[in-house]
């Protein structure tokens, strides 16, 4: 630890509502020798301003879209009056408060870019962003150039994303690729297998919307069901597609043994793959998937689980690399049901 460590105030710059965050938990864990402030959107029922051990938390209760001056003001309010060093901001919509803010306070700023956000922005295809994504996500790529430009420091997830910003123009020396594992601790207490030896229960956890690809997870078990009378599907997560899942479950003849659990705790997801057989990232090939590494993938890895998933580069690479795995080709029903 650095001479004077615990004299230093972080601030982390979070558009959601906080508890919870993967990401944000990591950064917390990393940083315990420091004061780190979260300063976050508020939801209602919730108190404004929390202190517990060495994390004190803000929360604002207007949306922190960008250019939004009173997120502006308070953080300022906030990071002045704790002596703030060093602000991370996390993601792309809350860059030009992260960035203005520093400049303004005189203090370096980290950018923790989690995903591709312009491409995310297209592969979500959802009404509300049609004029943002016009022209290919032309303006948020404008804007993600100019974040990473004004930024002190970019953290990114996969190489292929590191190698994409390059590609743009970044210096490669200002760009960092810290991959998304998970504690030891938070995986040690689950067991590295709690699945019954005649059961094959195959898992996905994460969104279920449709880049996600798990209608294919669907598809592929109802070809396979008949031939595994013990096999089940287990879907750990929510998201705008549950329902017409459920309903294509239910077409196909296998409601009974596809199993929906909701929105689940992480300590909760770490239970669920200890006891699955094989574990799924079925997601669709596209500029997203193929720059970043979701979080699933080092969850299954650090319990011990094979993985069966699409060709997405980043995550192709690492079971390759790994031999933690099968690969099969993005949307392929019958490919995935052969493996």
């Amino acid at each position: 630890m650095m001479p004077g460590a615990r004299d230093l105030t972080i601030a982390i710059l979070w558009q959601g509502v906080y508890p919870w965050d993967v990401r944000i938990e990591k950064f917390i864990r990393a940083l315990s020798a420091y004061k780190v402030l979260i300063i976050c959107r508020a939801r209602r029922g919730m108190s404004r301003h929390e202190v517990d051990g060495n994390v004190e938390i803000f929360r604002i209760g207007t949306l922190p879209f960008p250019f939004n001056p009173w997120w502006l003001m308070r953080c300022l309010h906030i990071l002045n009056k704790n002596n703030v060093s060093l602000i991370i901001f996390r993601d792309l919509p809350v860059a030009w408060l992260g960035i203005t803010a520093g400049i303004l306070r005189g203090v370096p700023t980290i950018f923790d870019m989690a995903e591709n956000y312009p491409a995310a922005l297209v592969a979500y295809n959802r009404k509300r962003y049609k004029l943002i994504v016009s022209g290919n996500a032309l303006l948020p790529r404008l804007y993600e150039k100019w974040a990473v430009n004004m930024s002190s420091r970019v953290i990114v997830v996969a190489d292929e994303q590191k190698e994409r910003l390059v590609k743009a123009g970044a210096p490669t020396e200002k760009i960092a690729a810290v991959l998304n594992t998970p504690c030891a601790e938070q995986t040690a207490s689950c067991g590295a297998s709690s699945a019954r030896n005649n059961e094959k229960r195959f898992l996905y956890t994460g969104k279920i919307d449709a880049h996600r690809g798990v209608d294919v997870a669907v598809r592929a078990f109802a070809a396979i069901a008949e031939k595994y009378p013990f096999a089940s599907l287990v879907i750990a997560g929510s998201g705008r597609d549950a329902e017409k899942l459920k309903v294509l479950s239910r077409q196909l003849g296998i409601k009974d043994r596809v199993h929906f659990s909701g929105w689940v705790s992480h300590d909760e997801v770490y239970r669920h793959i200890a006891a699955s057989y094989a574990c799924l990232i079925p997601h669709i090939v596209s500029e997203h998937t193929q720059t970043t590494l979701p979080n699933k993938l080092f969850d299954y890895m650090a319990m011990s689980k094979p993985i069966i998933s699409s060709d997405m580069s980043p995550v192709k690479n690492i079971i390759f690399r790994y031999r933690c795995g099968l690969v099969f080709k993005s949307g392929d029903t019958a490919g995935l049901a052969s493996q």
